[in-house]
């Protein structure tokens, strides 16, 4: 017998008429029996009525279970797909990953050293200054100063311009955090504070993204390329 049946509307179920009158006759059932059970024969009613319930409820889990498989079937079909497009599409963003890593540390570095290069041209004109202000007037010298602080600060920013790269719209670098193994020994004796491993982990991975070395603790550092998802047009890309 069916107790749940399909609707018209798909994926649309319902319970059968059928359901609606062993419910009544249950109802009607245990009405009849005494609030107070006198012998075997009300005891034996009652176990009757408890079967019919337990065979009801089989029904409903076999209908469930009928109606419920080729969704199943089709939710475990839709995931099989996805995970071999998913791994499809990871292989192509891992084939250039390691090249956008690449050209991101480069141009860092192209930074690191404009800024250093940056640093000395400062140094450099502010020693030249020194000299040249050492046979001035102490009034000429606060002017030749000023003068100076603006060649210096034009020369750091020009410096340091040349070596910026064009941003890459939607591009970002993101760096995660391998815990590889901690020595406690080492930590309780150099970080107290971070001995709790587990409850400190995020703490600890941002110290060492943040470029702090934290005794003991043994790390990797992977860099994945991340852009924000485009608008795909399923039939053009724009190349």
């Amino acid at each position: 017998m069916d107790y749940i049946i399909p609707q018209s509307t798909p994926n649309k179920f319902s319970l059968s008429p059928a359901y609606g009158n062993a419910i009544d006759q249950l109802n009607t059932s245990i009405d009849a029996l005494p609030e107070v059970f006198e012998d075997h024969r009300d005891a034996a009613r009652a176990a009757s009525v408890i079967a019919t319930i337990a065979g009801i409820k089989k029904l409903i889990d076999k209908a469930h279970a009928e109606l419920k498989k080729p969704f199943l079937d089709a939710g475990r079909e839709l995931d099989a797909i996805k995970k071999k497009e998913t791994a499809i599409l990871d292989a192509l963003k891992n084939k250039i990953n390691d090249r956008i890593v690449a050209y991101q540390r480069a141009e860092q570095e192209k930074l690191r050293k404009a800024q250093e290069e940056a640093a000395r041209k400062q140094a450099e004109i502010e020693d030249a200054a020194r000299k040249e202000r050492e046979n001035l007037s102490p009034e000429l010298q606060i002017a030749h100063a000023a003068a100076t602080d603006i060649v210096v600060q034009r020369t750091a920013q020009e410096t340091i311009a040349a070596a910026q790269a064009t941003p890459v719209a939607g591009m970002r670098i993101n760096r995660t955090v391998k815990i590889l193994s901690v020595d406690i020994a080492t930590l309780i004796k150099t970080r107290f504070d971070l001995c709790n491993v587990e409850a400190n982990l995020i703490a600890i991975k941002k110290e060492i993204l943040s470029g702090n070395k934290i005794p003991g603790v043994e790390y990797r550092i992977d860099e994945t390329a991340a852009c924000r998802a485009a608008s795909v047009n399923a039939t053009k890309f724009d190349y």
